[in-house]
């Protein structure tokens, strides 16, 4: 019994234009933040093998 497929629709397409922005400032700010905290854990892991 295979499910029928479902095209894929990107849901964004859907939202109102200040939705868009809004989830577009939410992933930017995400990816920064993740950017930072590897930064952090990186100089984390240097600073404990006292370089």
């Amino acid at each position: 019994m295979s499910q029928p497929k479902i095209p894929y629709i990107p849901l964004v397409n859907h939202l109102p234009k200040s939705k868009q922005e809004e989830l577009q400032l939410l992933t930017e700010q995400l990816s920064a933040f993740k950017e930072e905290e590897k930064r952090d854990t990186l100089l984390f892991n240097i600073s404990k093998r006292g370089f």
